[in-house]
């Protein structure tokens, strides 16, 4: 496993979680994340968060909704491996929420400057690798965000 640092306790986690889903175990997983947190709704990038940090002893924000996470724990002032990524892509055009932002979050594999590859659920519909371009416009990525704010947990 690479070094992580710190977060290695969490991204350890994250990456069974992966594996698991790939050998076909999703939907049994899918129902104990949402179970153990007791946190529904039809996203679930968060509600898998929530999942991992009360694995390792952290509380999480107790909130299905990815943007939560701008307010809980520290936010970095740069990107750092393992943190908790919040993604933003500034519109949304879906017609339930008109005028309101698309947020995910997701946890840092790797910063690329123009992109940030990252590890988390709900990506392509499971636990799983996904590429964020940082800048409008990007072509090297499917999704593409304004704006990203690094979380890490609160000091005990």
């Amino acid at each position: 496993m690479a070094d992580y640092g710190p977060s290695k306790k969490w991204m350890h986690i994250v990456h069974q979680e992966r594996d698991a889903w790939q050998k076909g175990q999703g939907a049994n997983r899918l129902y104990t994340y949402r179970k153990d947190t007791g946190l529904g709704g039809g996203d679930w990038c968060s509600v898998f968060v929530n999942w991992v940090m009360r694995q390792v002893g952290y509380g999480g924000t107790g909130s299905a909704m990815a943007e939560s996470w701008t307010r809980w724990g520290t936010r970095l002032h740069g990107p750092q491996k393992g943190a908790i990524c919040v993604l933003d892509d500034g519109i949304m055009d879906d017609p339930k929420y008109p005028n309101n932002p698309y947020f995910h979050v997701t946890f840092l594999e790797h910063h690329l400057g123009s992109a940030v590859n990252c590890v988390g659920g709900n990506q392509s519909g499971m636990v799983n690798y996904s590429m964020f371009g940082l800048h409008a416009g990007e072509r090297i990525v499917k999704h593409h965000v304004q704006r990203v704010v690094y979380v890490w947990p609160p000091r005990s």
